[in-house]
């Protein structure tokens, strides 16, 4: 038997209306740029419009902070600051934010590493 689309699960997700997509704030925060015109592109094809980009993690909480944005895509692997650091630095140094939605995009292979992310709330 031949499935259709709508057969599959993730269609019967709740829709955003596109004013909601619209007013979306996500953040981006990866070095590398070739990933972030990546993630930006699928972002924008999927109606997001309010998308802001980070290459720098030292930024991180001065841009929280001023854009207060409802995601935060972030990746683990970065110099200077790592995701697990920068993570930690949010929850401590920005008040009211503990539960601030943080999803990780890494090629991360240290399980450890996976796993003190999620502890930390991604």
């Amino acid at each position: 038997m031949e499935r259709s689309s709508e057969d599959l699960p993730f269609t019967s997700l709740p829709r955003f209306s596109d004013r909601a997509l619209e007013s979306m704030s996500i953040l981006v925060l990866d070095d590398n740029e070739s990933q972030i015109l990546v993630i930006e592109t699928m972002l924008r094809k999927g109606g997001y419009k309010n998308i802001h980009v980070l290459t720098d993690s030292r930024d991180a909480l001065k841009v929280i902070a001023e854009t207060t944005p409802d995601l935060l895509l972030l990746d683990l692997n970065m110099p200077y600051q790592d995701g697990i650091e920068t993570i930690r630095l949010i929850k401590k140094q920005i008040p009211g934010i503990a539960r601030f939605p943080v999803a990780v995009l890494s090629v991360e292979a240290q399980p450890e590493k996976k796993v003190e992310a999620l502890e930390l709330g991604a």
